[in-house]
């Protein structure tokens, strides 16, 4: 387990032999981590200092998964949605086959164990910016970062 200060504030990166299992808004009581810990630390600082739009650090996919439910399909399609490219709850619920599960898609989106490397707050409310795991101020952030203006 990994602990930093970022421009978000404090992060935890959590990993297991396959990759990062978690990404916590949060200081934890930590070591100086693994490389693969500071790998991702490396990825995210470099990411939020906007000189980076992809990450290549190797996620524990099982951390994304919830027995193979429509949340593990939501979190999967978030990788689809590029740096500076933004979809609504209901859209990824359309692109999903289930239109109508819009509450379904916020739910997986803030229970994603990986924020910001799963970028779950490229995911709006039809009307305003909805929520993040991390608190608002952080989503405003990322998304302005990215580029992405929205209207309340």
């Amino acid at each position: 387990m990994l602990s930093f200060d970022s421009a978000l504030g404090p992060l935890t990166i959590v990993s297991s032999d396959m990759g990062i299992t978690q990404v916590q808004f949060k200081a934890s009581d930590a070591g100086d981590g693994t490389q693969l810990e500071q790998w991702a630390r490396e990825e995210i600082e470099s990411y939020l200092a906007g000189q980076r739009r992809e990450f290549s650090v190797p996620l524990d996919r099982k951390a994304l998964q919830v027995k193979r439910s429509f949340h593990d399909e939501v979190r999967h399609h978030l990788a689809s949605i590029s740096y500076g490219e933004t979809r609504t709850y209901g859209e990824i619920a359309a692109e999903l086959g289930r239109p109508g599960a819009a509450r379904a898609v916020g739910t997986a989106c803030a229970r994603n164990p990986l924020p910001i490397l799963v970028p779950c707050h490229r995911v709006l409310a039809s009307k305003g910016l909805g929520g993040y795991l991390g608190g608002l101020p952080a989503k405003q952030y990322l998304l302005a970062l990215e580029g992405i203006h929205w209207q309340p």
